[in-house]
């Protein structure tokens, strides 16, 4: 029920679980305007931005379903290429950081929420 709690957008109840399927599409739905804003700051139109961000996720989506995600990065970065450039950036700001705090945040209170 958790792992289909976290795929699904629907709400469920926050007593079934502490997970973090709260606040799961909202973290991509800031990535995905993130990345509108990185196309408008480069001169892209930004509903082309959501296109662009709402396909990487699905195609990226569907590639996971199948592969390990470290395993489909190293496939797809090239050495000193414009994937190892930006994902260096990435981790400079450590968005991997980011993300594992903010799950680690919404379980702790998602159990708060339980008690």
């Amino acid at each position: 029920a958790c792992r289909e709690s976290i795929t699904q957008i629907e709400p469920t109840p926050k007593a079934r679980c502490p997970s973090p399927r709260a606040t799961t599409s909202p973290r991509m739905a800031m990535v995905a305007e993130a990345l509108a804003d990185g196309a408008v700051n480069l001169g892209l139109p930004r509903e082309l931005g959501y296109e662009f961000a709402a396909a990487m996720m699905e195609g990226t989506g569907r590639l996971l379903a199948d592969e390990h995600p470290a395993l489909l990065k190293d496939r797809v970065m090239s050495p000193g290429g414009t994937t190892a450039a930006g994902y260096a950036e990435l981790e400079a700001g450590k968005v991997r950081e980011s993300f594992i705090r903010a799950m680690e945040s919404c379980y702790k209170r998602g159990i708060e929420i339980g008690k």
